[in-house]
């Protein structure tokens, strides 16, 4: 997983939500749900949901608007189906879930690389390189451009 050093407002944000490195949690269950599923779930994705899994991520962003990234796969539960059709649409390979946006109905999905990816129903888009790029960007109230990719 990338470093945290580079940034520095997802880190207190993350922080002050409580989460820290070393943070760990257990996943037998969720993996061997996902294994079972047909997802091909990687060690660096294995990782990332270790560390991420069950927290709520809340903060109001530099415009006070209130954000909330939950990390709770179960929740945001996308058919496998789909996430079949995503990879195709966006040419990569072992997409699992990993949460989702509150109030902006988007599901998150990370690719092998960490990337991260919102999708909603048939759509999917590219969001950022890494979950502490996403924060970032969410807290500096940037309304990335997204075009949805529709996929058939």
């Amino acid at each position: 997983m990338e470093t945290i050093e580079k940034y520095p407002i997802a880190r207190s944000i993350l922080q002050n939500n409580g989460w820290h490195e070393k943070r760990k949690v257990m996943l037998d269950d969720f993996l061997n749900q996902l294994k079972k599923e047909g997802y091909a779930v990687t060690l660096r994705q294995k990782e990332f949901l270790e560390n991420f899994s069950g927290l709520e991520v809340e903060f109001n962003n530099i415009q006070d608007i209130e954000r909330n990234i939950q990390f709770f796969p179960y929740a945001y539960g996308i058919s496998q189906r789909y996430i079949k059709l995503y990879e195709k649409s966006v040419n990569v390979c072992s997409l699992v879930p990993i949460g989702g946006i509150e109030g902006d109905n988007d599901f998150l999905i990370m690719d092998d690389k960490l990337q991260i990816y919102a999708c909603f129903e048939y759509d999917i888009a590219f969001y950022d390189r890494n979950i502490f790029e996403v924060i970032e960007m969410l807290y500096k109230a940037q309304d990335k451009k997204i075009f949805w990719n529709r996929v058939y």
